[in-house]
């Protein structure tokens, strides 16, 4: 299937990525740290590790949630429901 990018594409696997690292990596090392659960340095260090590293990793599952949603909301976008679309010409 070919994605056509236009402008801004890229913004939802940014906002899942970030969503992801910020709501279940940094915030819990920040927060077990804080409430004494772990030593507050490691909760620190291990927030700005996680924050610097984690992206990385999570970069192929943020593009996934994001063309799951995106054509969860707009199935007639993919190819098989779209009326319009002609499989001779597209290849």
């Amino acid at each position: 299937m070919a994605l056509q990018r236009g402008s801004g594409w890229w913004l939802g696997p940014l906002v899942i990525n970030y969503g992801m690292v910020v709501f279940f990596l940094v915030l819990p090392l920040l927060a077990a740290g804080l409430l004494s659960w772990i030593p507050l340095l490691w909760g620190i260090w291990g927030a700005v590790g996680a924050g610097l590293v984690a992206p990385f990793f999570l970069y192929r599952y943020s593009w996934s949630l994001w063309l799951m949603s995106y054509y969860f909301f707009l199935p007639e976008e993919l190819p098989a429901n779209n009326e319009n679309f002609d499989l001779i010409d597209n290849q």
